[in-house]
């Protein structure tokens, strides 16, 4: 059973997942790739490389979160989702690629993914449209795995943010 569901979870990284943020069907998450064994951070002038998230956080990640709160820094504007489905799309938006964070890509909000009411996830949103998108998670307030995000978890917040950005303007009116 251990190794259909490794072999699943490698199939999955391999073959890109779709979905949005509003979808309701699941499937496995992406960042399956077995991660080299933890590296400390490297910090070279104004990057950030850190390895990859494990299969085994990603899986706790996309079977147990029952809630993400998301908290945009300079955008003003929170949001939260707490549908099974959309929070499994969220979390398929993320790749077993490992980028490395160069400083046009500052950090653009904090997810908090949790389980009932208890926080198992913790990351930077790294999101420049066209530029970047990626996730930096942290363990105990240290930056412990970055993830890459697919081109349609880049796009899920990509709308997030084009949304917010018309609220903001309809209420400026």
């Amino acid at each position: 059973m251990k190794n259909l569901f490794l072999l699943s979870l490698l199939s999955f990284c391999i073959i890109s997942c779709g979905g949005t943020a509003d979808s309701t069907t699941a499937g496995s998450p992406q960042a399956a790739t077995p991660a080299p064994a933890p590296a400390q951070q490297k910090t070279t002038g104004k990057t950030i490389s850190l390895p990859p998230v494990t299969p085994e956080f990603a899986m706790n990640l996309f079977e147990n979160c029952d809630y993400i709160d998301i908290i945009m820094y300079k955008e003003g504007f929170s949001m939260n989702i707490s549908q099974k489905g959309s929070i499994q799309t969220v979390i398929q938006g993320m790749s077993a690629a490992n980028p490395v964070l160069e400083s046009n890509c500052p950090a653009a909000g904090r997810l908090f993914f949790q389980n009932k009411g208890t926080t198992i996830g913790e990351a930077d949103l790294h999101f420049t449209s066209g530029i970047c998108a990626a996730l930096v998670f942290y363990e105990k307030g240290e930056r412990k795995y970055t993830s890459q995000m697919t081109e349609k978890g880049a796009s899920i917040f990509a709308n997030y943010f084009q949304n917010a950005n018309k609220l903001k303007n309809q209420q400026g009116q």
